[in-house]
């Protein structure tokens, strides 16, 4: 399972080749994982993209008046009765500083959640190195 090796710090230093568990076809599960993560990475970014050019277009429609969607504008226009029952639910039933910190993230650009998202992922789940693979 470990095997020795010299080491310039130290006398010795111990290299696992193998997990310590390893459990058969794990591989395989391990691999689909990457793949999704980084497919999923990849049409967060997308969105994102789509959404930024949107806002831009807008922006040009509109003379040069700057024109930023919300999240909460992305969530109306996909769902509205969802984010309005939400909504109610946070004026009845959710404390202060949560509403106000839900709301918060529902007021930053769509773009940059979706994107910020995506690439934190994409980096999460990168390519592998030959070690890894």
């Amino acid at each position: 399972m470990a095997r020795r090796i010299r080491n310039a710090r130290a006398d010795a230093a111990v290299v696992w080749d193998e997990p310590v568990v390893y459990l058969p076809g794990m591989d395989g599960l391990r691999d689909f994982v990457y793949v999704s993560a980084r497919l999923i990475s990849l049409v967060l970014i997308c969105i994102a993209l789509m959404l930024l050019g949107a806002d831009l277009i807008s922006t040009l429609e509109n003379g040069g008046a700057v024109v930023i969607r919300s999240l909460d504008h992305v969530w109306t226009a996909v769902n509205s009765a969802s984010i309005e029952g939400l909504k109610v639910w946070l004026d009845h039933r959710a404390p202060p500083a949560l509403t106000h910190g839900i709301e918060s993230f529902l007021a930053t650009p769509g773009w940059a959640v979706f994107g910020v998202l995506g690439v934190v992922i994409a980096f999460l789940f990168g390519r592998r190195s030959a070690l890894e693979a």
